[in-house]
């Protein structure tokens, strides 16, 4: 897993909330997965275009597949994760997150 991943894991944890690292579905390996649906997806830079935060067709094209399958997709770009600064910010960008989750 990536740093990116691995931090998501720790406050994950740190949240009491059980999940799984690099889980297959289907034909895809997510970053995170949080029984019995949900999808954490580490966007770091290489989903994206160069110098822009436009998500690259095929990030696209694999988060809809995922939400396809049934999925509840988390998307995190590394600008959102860089964009907060303390635990507490962590913890509660996570939770919130989660919580608000939509019905795919």
């Amino acid at each position: 897993p990536s740093l990116f991943q691995t931090q998501i894991s720790k406050y994950l944890d740190l949240l009491n909330i059980p999940h799984e690292c690099e889980k297959e579905i289907g034909f895809y390996t997510v970053d995170i997965f949080i029984e019995p649906n949900i999808v954490i997806e580490a966007d770091g830079p290489q989903h994206y275009y160069r110098n822009s935060m436009k998500m690259k067709q095929k990030t696209i094209a694999r988060q809809d597949q995922l939400k396809q399958m049934g999925n509840k997709l988390i998307s995190i770009s590394h600008k959102q994760w860089t964009d907060l600064k303390t635990d507490q910010q962590y913890l509660q960008f996570l939770d919130k997150s989660i919580r608000q989750t939509p019905e795919n």
